[in-house]
């Protein structure tokens, strides 16, 4: 397991009414170093692209808190995450597995089941057309 850290960023979803995004921001170069080393496990990465978001753990999606208030102090607070590498793959999106006790009970603190809708994970890189980029806006 490597470890490494990531900025909170909560944001107000346009698409859905009450629906929240929260990710860590994570360091860009951990995601260009983990494209490059996948062009090494398949060609067909050669044309892989960075997230829409960067690279990125995403802590909800499009899930509307039950404790939204609690949410907003921990905007752009920074979270240590251990990941493993290599790197995974469904052959469109590149992602490393991630632990990370903080971001479940921060999870849970807000209202929403523990673990997330998918495992977590930071995503370093897409196939292109695989990522249209997500509607949300910055909370202020």
């Amino acid at each position: 397991m490597h470890t490494s850290t990531g900025i909170l960023r909560i944001e107000r979803s346009i698409a859905c009414e009450g629906c929240i995004w929260a990710y860590l921001e994570c360091c860009a170069e951990l995601g260009r170093y983990y494209r490059f080393a996948a062009r090494f496990l398949d060609p067909q990465f050669i044309r892989l692209m960075k997230p829409a978001w960067g690279t990125h753990v995403t802590v909800i999606r499009r899930e509307v808190p039950k404790n939204e208030t609690k949410m907003w102090g921990r905007n752009k607070s920074v979270v240590t995450f251990q990941y493993e590498a290599p790197v995974r793959s469904n052959n469109k999106h590149v992602w490393l597995d991630v632990d990370c006790e903080e971001i479940l009970d921060f999870r849970e603190s807000v209202g929403l089941p523990r673990n997330p809708e998918f495992k977590l994970h930071c995503t370093v890189g897409v196939m292109p057309g695989e990522d249209k980029g997500q509607k949300s806006r910055p909370f202020p």
